[in-house]
């Protein structure tokens, strides 16, 4: 199986999977905050990934923050476009699409950059 592949079906498994089970929970709770706070941390597991998430999103921004100063977007809306992605497994969808022109031998913005 190509990688590109491979990252794209675990991208859809990513976004798919928990969207299904959370879309669930909402129609039997609704969007009660409260109880899906209660909920996420009744049990260690569930702290844990809770947390893992928590950590995980900061961890993004301060890399995104980080990188950002270090070395600009060509376009300000850059930096913010992670935070506003519904879901991480989103996240890798933009390389897919350099991994496609890499692979017909169309050049990326890297290429253009080691010129």
């Amino acid at each position: 199986m190509h990688p590109r592949h491979l990252y794209f079906l675990l991208c859809l498994l990513g976004i798919v999977l928990p969207f299904a089970v959370f879309t669930l929970w909402l129609r039997v709770h609704g969007l009660d905050l409260r109880l899906f706070v209660t909920e996420l941390l009744s049990t260690r597991i569930g702290t844990f990934f809770g947390l893992d998430v928590l950590v995980s999103a900061a961890a993004l921004l301060a890399l995104i923050r980080v990188e950002y100063w270090r070395r600009p977007c060509a376009t300000s809306g850059c930096p913010s476009s992670p935070r506003s992605c519904p879901d991480p497994a989103l996240l890798p969808l933009p390389s897919l699409g350099k991994a496609g022109r890499r692979d017909r031998g169309s050049p990326t913005l890297s290429d253009a950059r080691r010129v």
